[in-house]
């Protein structure tokens, strides 16, 4: 394929019209208090209410109500594994700590989860829907680069710092650099927790963000996206920065080829097989001990794996809630490990509900033909955001903020299992097909 194509190609794929003024104001409210520092929380009594708390125990109910009475289409088995993942961490809470830990802790898990996931699952309808939450996450990113990326360099961490001294709170922790660089904070917590929030938006700009944009500009706003991932320097970002990438990558070089995912699915499977025959450690051991900067690192995370497993061995079903994890004298207590910690924390019920409502929607919209190219791409970038986000979850934690977007990124693609509507672009779209795989194969 010529350059020239290839940029045909690419005006052919932007040419959906892009209705960033149907953002509905809750997300973009959501959005913004998803970054606002941790030094603009309030403390009521034990609770902690951070901005985008505030706000989901706002709209908590409305949502619910919204849900539950089919306005936003009928009830669908990835709300239903959503609510009992939700009660089940409750129930966990409540065999920890009673009925008080079950109505502070698992209250507001109830609210961050299910809260979270509503906003998705009520406000992100439609593909203009989802590529409007996508380019205002991509200029939000865009927007904390201009201050992570001075702060890398400077090893001054403005916002935070600014906010401390005008509101108070602890000070930061100290981080070691990497590479001669400060590790960025942006907004956010943890340098991870940035990284992590960055990277999840690569794939939702680069297959739907930039519909409506120039070359010029859609190239600009991927770019600035992998810098401030960068500019964290977590493995774990990383990891699901390379990962996006990897996808995008594939499915540029693989288009028009017939069963190309089930191809890479199988690949992908392979891989665990020839791993698991040729090495004395599990594959997801061999994973995480080069998914880390250094081996002191790699060595850590297989301890909390080992130690982990263990302990969702000993409670399998409930958990052990907010209690301490057996494990090593000289060991942390954080453990690196998203799922490992639902599992810990919850029991594996609640993992397997988490993980089921991620894979109703995976398959249920893997198996779908025929639909807009708008569609398509939207599938594409939630498909690649939550596949690499799980795989770097097994390297490191989600928590407050981040696992809010996460829960909120899963309901943003529930409207996906929906059944194909007409929209007033739907014969727009069709012809955009027909001119896209007409210039595919004139080129081929």
């Amino acid at each position: 394929m010529t350059a020239a194509t290839w940029d045909d190609v690419y005006e052919s794929e932007q040419r959906v019209p892009h209705a960033a003024t149907r953002l509905a104001v809750p997300v973009l409210l959501l959005i913004i208090a998803l970054v606002m520092p941790p030094e603009t929380s309030i403390s009521l009594g034990p609770l902690r209410l951070s901005p985008y708390r505030v706000l989901l125990l706002i709209l908590f109910i409305p949502n619910i109500s919204y849900i539950l009475s089919g306005k936003a289409g009928p009830l669908n088995g990835v709300d239903i594994a959503i609510i009992l993942h939700s009660i089940w961490c409750v129930i966990a809470f409540a065999a920890y700590g009673g009925g008080e830990q079950a109505l502070e802790s698992g209250g507001i898990y109830f609210i961050e989860c299910f809260g979270a996931y509503a906003m998705g699952r009520r406000y992100i309808r439609s593909a203009e829907d989802y590529q409007a939450m996508a380019l205002t996450v991509a200029l939000v990113v865009c927007a904390l680069l201009a201050v992570a990326l001075p702060e890398s360099i400077t090893h001054t961490h403005f916002l935070r710092e600014a906010f401390r001294g005008a509101l108070g709170g602890p000070a930061l922790p100290i981080i070691e650099p990497r590479w001669g660089l400060s590790r960025a904070f942006g907004s956010f917590e943890h340098p991870i927790l940035f990284g992590v929030f960055c990277s999840m938006a690569f794939a939702n700009a680069w297959f739907a963000a930039r519909a409506g944009l120039s070359r010029f500009h859609g190239w600009l706003l991927v770019g600035c996206i992998v810098l401030a991932s960068f500019v964290s320097l977590s493995a774990g970002a990383w990891l699901m920065l390379g990962l996006q990438i990897a996808l995008a990558v594939w499915d540029r070089v693989t288009r028009g080829l017939p069963g190309r995912w089930a191809v890479l699915g199988a690949a992908f499977v392979g891989v665990l097989v020839v791993v698991s025959m040729l090495s004395n450690r599990s594959p997801i051991k061999v994973f995480i001990s080069y998914a880390s900067f250094s081996a002191q690192s790699s060595y850590n995370r297989i301890l909390i794996w080992d130690y982990g497993t263990a302990e969702v061995g000993r409670h399998p079903l409930l958990g052990i809630g907010l209690g301490e994890w057996i494990r090593a004298p000289w060991m942390s207590s954080s453990m690196d490990n998203f799922w490992l910690v639902v599992a810990v924390r919850y029991g594996l019920p609640a993992l397997i509900f988490l993980a089921a409502a991620i894979l109703i929607i995976v398959f249920r919209t893997a198996a779908q033909r025929n639909r807009s190219v708008a569609w398509t791409n939207c599938r594409l970038a939630w498909m690649s955001t939550i596949a690499a986000t799980s795989v770097a979850a097994c390297t490191v934690h989600l928590w407050n903020n981040t696992f809010c977007f996460f829960l909120f990124m899963i309901g943003c693609g529930a409207w996906l299992i929906d059944q194909p509507r007409q929209t007033e672009h739907q014969e727009y779209l069709e012809h955009d097909q027909e001119l896209y795989d007409g210039e595919y194969h004139v080129a081929r």
